[in-house]
């Protein structure tokens, strides 16, 4: 994957009738995995999608060195991959990002591609300049977590959708399963689990859905 070194040579339009998926699912069968399988069987024919598992990268967490207030763009994109990935994630209309809950938060890979975002947020708070995407997109999370308390899908829900902020895009759904450390994905029919998807869809194609179940 080819490293951007400049936001600068970020397209200002996304290509449409595209997701990106953002896994962070350290095993391709467990829970997440399984949730993200479900959720791309009902992928609309329409629709390319395109998958990255952050385990598989090996992004640099960010030193707060402040050069995003002078540069456009982070001082790491030339070391690792991240610059690719935001390449693609900037490109590609819609997102979902998959994450089990460690500690309330997300796991180590996803949690440094998403501080490597404080150069959108500088851009747009310190700088004063555009998004390199002018166009609002929407995006989704696919989340699950071993007990039932349900705090760690609110931190996860409002991580997320700062993150999503810091890539112009709104979270338009969840889909959360708790308690997999003792019922796993058998607390849900598999109806309930593609229902989930085609809300998750409906809410990332319609505006003005926001569906729950």
């Amino acid at each position: 994957m080819s490293a951007i070194t400049a936001t600068s040579e970020f397209s200002s339009e996304f290509q449409p009738q595209t997701l990106l998926l953002l896994s962070a699912a350290p095993k391709p069968h467990g829970f997440t995995g399984r949730m993200e399988e479900t959720f791309l069987a009902h992928t609309p024919h329409n629709i390319t999608v395109e998958r990255v598992n952050l385990f598989e990268e090996a992004i640099l967490s960010c030193r707060d060195c402040k050069a995003c207030r002078h540069i456009d763009g982070c001082v790491l994109d030339h070391q690792d991959s991240c610059a690719g990935i935001l390449s693609r994630a900037l490109g590609a209309q819609y997102l979902a990002v998959s994450s089990p809950i460690y500690f309330l938060s997300y796991p180590a890979p996803l949690k440094a591609f998403c501080d490597r975002l404080q150069q959108y947020f500088t851009r747009k708070v310190l700088l004063g300049k555009p998004h390199p995407v002018l166009k609002r997109r929407r995006g989704v999370l696919l989340t699950c977590c071993g007990s039932q308390d349900p705090f760690g899908l609110q931190v996860m829900e409002k991580t997320t959708q700062m993150m999503f902020s810091c890539l112009n895009m709104d979270l338009a759904g969840t889909w959360a399963l708790s308690g997999t450390d003792t019922a796993g994905l058998s607390q849900a029919s598999d109806a309930q689990a593609h229902r989930q998807a085609l809300r998750l869809w409906k809410n990332l194609q319609d505006p003005l859905a926001n569906t729950q179940i």
